[in-house]
C-alpha cells in the first residue's frame, strides 16, 4: 500500500470550509492519476512539521509564485 502525505500551510487565518477546498482537489487529481477515486482522504488544518521540515523551511527563501 502507498500512502502519499502533503504538507503545506503557514497562514494564519482561512475561510470557512478551506479544508473541504483543498481535500477535493486533491481527490480530482487522484481519480484522474489512478482512474478510480481514493479509498480515504483524511485531511486537516492541525498538522505540524517535523524538526528537519521545520528547519528546511526557515532556510528556504519565498515558495516561487
Amino acid at each position: 500500500m502507498k500512502i502519499w502525505e502533503c504538507k503545506i500551510g503557514e497562514v494564519e487565518d482561512l475561510p470557512d470550509g478551506a479544508d473541504s477546498v483543498m481535500r477535493e482537489a486533491v481527490e480530482r487529481a487522484y481519480l484522474r492519476l489512478t482512474g478510480r477515486p481514493a479509498a480515504f482522504a483524511f485531511t486537516g488544518w492541525g498538522g505540524t512539521l517535523s524538526e528537519s521540515e521545520r528547519a528546511e523551511v526557515e532556510n528556504a527563501g519565498p515558495a516561487d509564485g
